[in-house]
């Protein structure tokens, strides 16, 4: 889930507010799960889980 700052940045551009909030919603969310997916199955992501697992072991 984005960060409120993160959620910010996106709706404070003036292109946003053209959108309906509906739509917005539902961008948002989509870019969400897309950097998910991406990171669950990227190389960089792989790392990075192995490197929270090294922590927290």
């Amino acid at each position: 889930m984005f960060s409120d700052d993160v959620l910010e940045t996106i709706f404070i551009q003036e292109e946003t507010h053209r959108v309906p909030l509906g739509y917005q919603t539902i961008m948002v969310r989509a870019v969400e799960k897309a950097l998910d997916t991406f990171m669950d199955t990227s190389e960089i992501g792989k790392r990075e889980k192995e490197g929270k697992n090294a922590v927290s072991q």
